[in-house]
């Protein structure tokens, strides 16, 4: 009986340990999007660094590289060992134990932003989009009235 229980501790242990070194599912075309560089802001603007997102495969997921201010205005980013990306979910940067840390949902084109505790929203935005400049708003149309000339 004793055998049989220490069995079934290891089939356990050998379990849990083969899905946390489990290698991450490959990249989809919505995780290859987001590789490269990109900018990461808060809502103001007031603080942003740069942000490198690569297929090099980590323990958690795939390797990000961040600007060595990062950390300074976006405290979180110290703690962030991968990213992690399934296909037709949220863009997550986790830790080294993979849990999320923040967690960016699309909500332009190129453009994510992620809620987070203690840092407020940040957003993440590829180049084209952090170059954009808002659409100015157009002039109301004025209205001669007649024989107002």
């Amino acid at each position: 009986m004793r055998v049989a229980g220490v069995i079934a501790f290891l089939a356990v242990v050998t379990s849990a340990l083969a899905q946390k070194s489990a290698p991450p599912a490959p990249l989809g075309e919505s995780a290859q999007n987001l590789l490269g560089g990109w900018e990461l802001s808060n809502a103001e603007r007031s603080k942003i660094c740069a942000a490198t997102f690569k297929n090099t495969r980590v323990a958690v997921g795939y390797r990000v590289e961040f600007d060595k201010n990062c950390p300074t205005q976006f405290p979180v980013i110290a703690s962030v060992a991968g990213w992690v990306f399934p296909e037709g979910d949220l863009l997550r940067l986790v830790d080294a134990e993979g849990r999320t840390l923040a967690e960016f949902s699309e909500v332009e084109d190129g453009i994510y932003e992620a809620p987070t505790p203690g840092v407020g929203v940040m957003f993440l935005q590829n180049p084209a989009a952090a170059a954009r400049k808002p659409d100015a708003e157009p002039e109301p149309e004025r209205i001669e009235e007649p024989g107002a000339r």
